[in-house]
């Protein structure tokens, strides 16, 4: 699950690039990855797939200091991002994604972090939710 906010959610749809800060995570990225775009805050926007890395672009990001830019292509972009906390719905979607079941605060997993793995089961039951949206 890559994290975002409005501002560069924009540059990533329009230019189909993302970046990390630590070398760590970014060594641990390989081409074809799937990843969950999550949009600060509380919502899911898109899913991608790493089309390459290094990225052959020359973007930067205008909020935040990266280092390590990579190309990703969209799977799926929902024309309207789906909340993943609705309680006035009753639909949860956070309680059903692993990450976050034994969180007590569940924002404080995501605080600070620009990428988190999440199961191929996770990603599978938050693409069924998406697939009920309506696309781009």
């Amino acid at each position: 699950m890559t994290l975002t906010n409005d501002e560069n959610w924009d540059m990533i749809r329009l230019n189909g690039i993302y970046a990390v800060k630590s070398k760590k995570h970014y060594d641990q990225l390989n081409e074809g990855d799937k990843i969950v775009m999550y949009l600060i805050p509380k919502r899911i926007c898109a899913l991608y797939e790493i089309k390459s890395i290094p990225s052959k672009q020359d973007w930067r990001f205008k909020n935040k200091e990266f280092k390590y830019y990579f190309d990703i292509k969209p799977n799926l972009i929902l024309k309207n991002p789906l909340q993943i906390s609705t309680k006035s719905t009753g639909k949860e979607i956070i309680n059903n994604v692993s990450i976050f079941r034994e969180a007590k605060r569940w924002g404080t997993v995501l605080m600070g972090r620009t990428i988190i793995e999440i199961t191929g089961d996770d990603y599978d039951y938050v693409k069924k939710e998406m697939d009920k949206s309506e696309f781009v």
